[in-house]
């Protein structure tokens, strides 16, 4: 998991950050996007697939719905799936939406 959570963001700074015009057009100073939330998606969909049913049974018990990825995929039950992506685009929208209101909020006391 380290090799890709190292090499994944590096490729989307390094690589296709130059290459697509839609994201050379934001300053991104400080790369929050490709550490943060490539990084992010990518330990939340690698954890869902890697996790171990047993640890989860530990927590959770017995039920059906919290259950790693793979084994999902295995028994044809990709709810645990459909979890991770709903929480990955929840994230998404609530960052768009947050950081948007802060950034007119800023606009609006603060004239630059």
């Amino acid at each position: 998991m380290g090799v890709l959570f190292s090499s994944i963001p590096w490729f989307t700074v390094m690589i296709l950050h130059k290459r697509t015009p839609f994201l050379r057009m934001i300053d991104n100073t400080l790369i929050i996007f490709h550490t943060h939330y490539v990084g992010g998606t990518l330990g939340g969909i690698l954890t869902g697939v890697l996790a171990e049913p047993c640890l989860n049974c530990l927590f959770f018990g017995d039920d059906p719905k919290y259950v790693s990825l793979a084994c999902a995929i295995k028994d044809s039950r990709a709810s645990a799936e459909f979890m991770q992506l709903a929480s990955i685009a929840f994230v998404l929208a609530t960052n768009v939406v947050v950081t948007n209101a802060i950034c007119l909020l800023i606009r609006l006391l603060v004239s630059l």
